[in-house]
């Protein structure tokens, strides 16, 4: 499927036209039909961002932002899948959690390297923060992929050497370590002192974008769904769908009709980054793409357009 088969007319029909239409006639038929969709649509996305090219695409080991973009981009699109099929399944919806929380921080990243976090976002700038936007001299989005890059690598390091020899692969820790070396020259040439993005960037770069007014549902989300990952949220997961009210059963419809809604949201805003940064030229065609296709809903960007 490529984005010229994903056309208003088709996503758009009454049987599709939003998970709302689907769950108030109870058409289960009607809303995996809908979940499909969502899937070719995905795929179109997938296309716009490769810059038309069919297939996997790649790049060098080190070109960047290509290579931070498309490493966030290969899982993103395997847990937006996962997701859809998690939501299709009443018995299995809930765990479409997890899927959001995944890709709730691949686009906390994908923003720091399309528009860069700002040393005045934080209350306390320590020695090693990798900070910055394009108003700091250098702080090019190649500088700032780079950065996600090496603090990936060096999490990497770090927990490779937190477990027992016997279980990493022989040449694992060998070839981690080449990589981190041949990033940190390349981090260090390019004229940042920090030692790397992690996951602790995610939350304060979730946040400037909701004090900023952009996509601030994707902050409050996160902070809910790490609840869940961490098993941190009491009492959940009770459900009425068979008549009996019962903790762990199928989900309810609106349950669904959410997760679905949280996947969409977040997955085609992560998409719309990868294009912003790759594809800058395409990032109007690829609203009016998405937008067009999902009739019914009202989607905010990132990068603030609407």
């Amino acid at each position: 499927m490529t984005a010229e088969d994903i056309r208003p007319e088709r996503l758009s029909r009454p049987a599709a036209a939003s998970a709302d239409s689907a769950y108030k006639a109870h058409d289960e038929a009607n809303f995996r039909r809908y979940l499909e969709d969502l899937k070719g649509l995905a795929l179109a996305a997938e296309e716009v961002i490769a810059g038309g090219q069919k297939g996997s695409f790649s790049a060098g080991k080190f070109d960047f932002p290509v290579n931070a973009v498309w490493d966030l981009k290969t899982p993103s699109t395997l847990h937006f899948m996962a997701g859809i099929e998690l939501v299709s399944d009443p018995r299995y919806a809930h765990a479409a959690d997890l899927m959001v929380r995944a890709l709730l921080e691949a686009l906390a990243h994908l923003c720091w390297i399309w528009f860069g976090e700002p040393a005045t976002n934080r209350v306390q700038v320590k020695p090693g923060m990798c900070l910055g936007d394009e108003g700091v001299g250098g702080c090019t989005a190649e500088r700032r992929a780079v950065c996600l890059a090496l603090g990936m690598a060096r999490v990497f390091s770090d927990n490779i050497a937190k477990v027992d020899a016997n279980l990493v692969p022989e040449g694992t820790s060998a070839a981690v370590q080449e990589r981190l070396d041949r990033l940190t020259e390349i981090h260090k040439k390019l004229g940042c002192t920090g030692t790397g993005r992690t996951w602790q960037d995610v939350r304060p770069m979730l946040a400037l974008l909701k004090k900023q007014g952009r996509i601030p549902w994707a902050h409050d989300l996160w902070v809910a769904e790490s609840g869940v990952a961490h098993g941190l949220i009491p009492d959940q997961y009770w459900s009425s769908v068979t008549g009996v009210t019962m903790k762990g059963g199928p989900a309810e419809p609106e349950a669904r009709k959410l997760l679905a809604q949280w996947l969409v949201k977040t997955y085609f805003n992560f998409a719309y980054c990868c294009v912003g940064i790759l594809r800058p030229a395409e990032t109007k065609r690829f609203r009016e793409m998405v937008s067009g296709a999902l009739t019914g809903w009202t989607l905010q960007w990132a990068d603030g357009e609407k």
